[in-house]
């Protein structure tokens, strides 16, 4: 099978971060054949080592097994990350660009299914594509850009853009019964994302030792598993939290800490490469992310498959995946109390936060990207025939 992906350039500017070519390369392994198309900004220099151009305006690559397309286009607003397809002028001018060049894009590669991801960027552009090449499309919503359509009460264009589909797939339940919500009459189903099951480091375990792995954003509220630690730490004094990442909220979060006298305790690493944040979570005991709101968070899989007691919320888009208890927990909104109290109970009882922190490695371990690339083969196959 020929699938054609396509996904707005942010998500291919950092191959080690990228799970779309994650995914890609999962489909790649399976015996399918792949090619990405990715708008690249006008005037961009952040180009992958071993791009060529072949014709104008087109940079091609190969990689894992993934045929990479990196077509120019203008960037008409937020030009300076490179976020192009959030705007729907961007969008207008990915599809020119790939208007003027299909004919050199799909030459040798006729497509069966078009797999665009999210709404917005991907259903516009990736329903362009379906049309010109008389083939299905296949949306993936990956939780913030529908939550931008709903925040802004955009539920018509929604509803629009999903039945410009052939089938929706969202990465969790919540996230599909939302798409179900806006009325649409085309197929939601629900896949999980998969990881990077080979890249999981095994490492010993520190006593009382806790991470936090993700942008630092308001949403992932790192000041609430922060002040958990607070309060933890009067009755271990040894506990220690690691946070992983970058974002807006750094420079506050290191106030918090300092006000709280934890400077000794919580250290702040910046982004680290995948590899080197995998091997952070493996020295943990238990990993804490109560955000919200949250599609579906592979860093959850990677913290569980490193053998970390897993921490998320309540009626968010792990919720289904942890079951409260058994693989991991789960915590209502806002409630630090209920935080330190799944803490403290695991680190009281030394046989159940390993009964727990094996079963839910047990769990993640079968949610791999040659798993998850599986289910969306049978939804290409369903949809072909």
């Amino acid at each position: 099978m020929n699938i054609l992906v396509t996904c707005s350039y942010w998500y291919y500017a950092d191959f080690s971060y990228s799970f779309i070519h994650a995914q890609a390369k999962a489909y790649a392994a399976a015996g399918q054949r792949v090619r990405v198309l990715i708008p690249l900004p006008l005037g961009s220099r952040r180009l992958p080592e071993g791009a060529v151009q072949t014709v104008p305006g087109v940079h091609r690559l190969e990689r894992d097994g993934v045929e990479i397309d990196y077509v120019t286009a203008l960037s008409l607003s937020n030009f300076g990350n490179h976020r192009i397809g959030n705007y729907s002028l961007n969008n207008h001018a990915a599809i020119a660009a790939f208007r003027r060049l299909l004919p050199e894009l799909t030459q040798d590669f006729q497509p069966d299914v078009v797999h665009a991801h999210t709404f917005g960027y991907g259903s516009e552009v990736g329903s362009w594509l379906s049309q010109r090449l008389d083939c299905p499309l296949v949306v993936t919503t990956h939780g913030g850009d529908l939550q931008a359509f709903t925040a802004a009460g955009q539920k018509d264009v929604l509803r629009s853009q999903c039945d410009s589909a052939s089938a929706v797939v969202a990465v969790s339940a919540k996230l599909a019964n939302e798409v179900a919500a806006c009325g649409t009459m085309v197929p939601v189903y629900t896949v999980y994302n998969g990881f990077a099951a080979d890249r999981v480091a095994s490492l010993p375990k520190q006593p009382h030792h806790l991470v936090q792995v993700g942008n630092l954003v308001p949403s992932k509220h790192n000041d609430y598993t922060i002040q958990a630690v607070a309060r933890l730490r009067k009755i271990y004094p040894d506990i220690t939290l690691t946070i992983v990442g970058n974002g807006s909220e750094r420079q506050r979060l290191e106030l918090l800490v300092e006000k709280l006298g934890l400077t000794d305790c919580v250290f702040f690493l910046g982004t680290l490469p995948n590899a080197e944040a995998l091997e952070e979570m493996a020295k943990a005991e238990v990993f804490v992310m109560p955000s919200y709101p949250e599609g579906f968070g592979i860093v959850y899989l990677e913290a569980m498959a490193s053998g970390c007691v897993t921490i998320g919320t309540e009626s968010e888009g792990i919720d289904g995946f942890i079951h409260s208890g058994e693989n991991g927990f789960l915590v209502p909104r806002d409630d630090i109390d209920m935080i330190v109290h799944v803490i403290d109970r695991c680190f009281q009882d030394s046989a159940l936060m390993a009964r727990v922190a094996s079963a839910g490695k047990h769990d993640a371990m079968q949610q791999t990207w040659a798993h998850n690339v599986q289910q969306y083969i049978q939804i290409f196959e369903e949809l072909r025939r």
